[in-house]
Formats: C-alpha cells, sequence, structure tokens
C-alpha cells in the first residue's frame, strides 16, 4: 500500500528515461553526416556528370568541416572561457570606472576647497582686512605642499650642479681636461653666434 506511489515514480522515471534516449538518438542522427554515396554509380548516365561533381565537392566539404566540429564539452569550455573573458573585461570596466570616479570626487572636492578660500579671501579684502600669504597656504594644503615639492626639487637640482662642479675639480683625469677644453670651445663660439645674430 505504501509502495504504491514509489512504483507510478519509478515507472514514470522509466518512461522518461526511455523518451530522453529516443530523443537523444533522432538528435545523433539529425546532427551526422549522411553515409556517403558511390559517386560513381550515381554518375552513369553522364547526364548530370557536372552536377554530381559539385555534389560531391559540397558534400566532401560538409563532411570534413563536420568532422573538425567541436564536441559538446570543447564547447562549454570555450563558452566557459569566453564567459571569464567577459567577466575580466567587466571588471576591468568596473574598476576603471571606479577609478575614474574617486579622481573626479576628488578634483570636486578641491575646487571646492578652492573656492572656499577664494571666498574667505574676497571676504577678508573686502573688509578691508590684510590678506598674508601663510594664511592662504594654510587654507590650501595642496598649494603649499605643490611649493614645498618644488623648492625640494630646486635644492635637489641646485645639490646636483653643486656636487658635479666640485667633482669635476677633485677628479684629474686626462679626459676631464678634453671635456673642459671642449666645453670652454662651445661657450667661445656661442658667443660669436649670438654677436653675430644681434
Amino acid at each position: 500500500m505504501f509502495l504504491f506511489p514509489f512504483a507510478a515514480k519509478r515507472k514514470e522515471i522509466g518512461q522518461l528515461k526511455s523518451e530522453h534516449a529516443m530523443m537523444e538518438a533522432r538528435y545523433a542522427e539529425a546532427v551526422s553526416m549522411p553515409a556517403e554515396p558511390d559517386w560513381k554509380d550515381l554518375d552513369k548516365g553522364k547526364v548530370f556528370a557536372e552536377f554530381i561533381a559539385e555534389v560531391e565537392k559540397v558534400y566532401k566539404a560538409e563532411a570534413s568541416a563536420a568532422a573538425k566540429k567541436p564536441s559538446e564539452e570543447e564547447l562549454i569550455t570555450l563558452q566557459a572561457a569566453a564567459i571569464q573573458r567577459a567577466h575580466a573585461v567587466a571588471k576591468d570596466e568596473v574598476a576603471l570606472f571606479e577609478k575614474v570616479q574617486n579622481e573626479t570626487w576628488k578634483v570636486a572636492k578641491r575646487a571646492v576647497s578652492h573656492l572656499e578660500a577664494d571666498e574667505w579671501m574676497y571676504n577678508e579684502l573686502e573688509a578691508g582686512k590684510n590678506v598674508y600669504i601663510e594664511e592662504m597656504l594654510a587654507r590650501q594644503p595642496a598649494l603649499r605642499a605643490a611649493i614645498d615639492q618644488e623648492i625640494t626639487d630646486y635644492n635637489r637640482t641646485m645639490d646636483l650642479e653643486e656636487s658635479t662642479r666640485k667633482a669635476a675639480t677633485v677628479i684629474d683625469v686626462d679626459g676631464v681636461e678634453k671635456i673642459k677644453a671642449t666645453m670652454a670651445a662651445k661657450k667661445a663660439y656661442d658667443t660669436y653666434v649670438k654677436s653675430k645674430a644681434t
């Protein structure tokens, strides 16, 4: 009594399995190439010799294409790879969008900061007060940092030029003398060219 529902389900599952097997067989038959005909037997009448030759070419081309056709597993693998590539591209685009969005917010924040500083300066000047550079730089830390970096870079350049001059005086090599003579000749030539140009 209690087994009756299970028996009905088993019977239904068995029917579905047999239907599925029939469908797979029909599909395999539908997608498979038909058996190759005997081309010489078809060509006996010689009425359609050229037509039969063209059909044979088309058949052989289709048969070779069907032989090269990838299996379902290969198609699934290719599709999975295409999906992964599309996912990676989308992920890169999202990252780029977020980066651009963050940069845009930073620019907007700096613009608001500059506007606030300019408004403060305008109000101070309109009230007849003195505005000092130190106060402006305190209100614009990005500008202060840029100026400090420029000063640091300038000092490094000056230090490098000074150390190069000191090294040239300390090192006494035959090549250094030639370089000094060449530099002096170039300087004299430049002076001559400038004097003729004016």
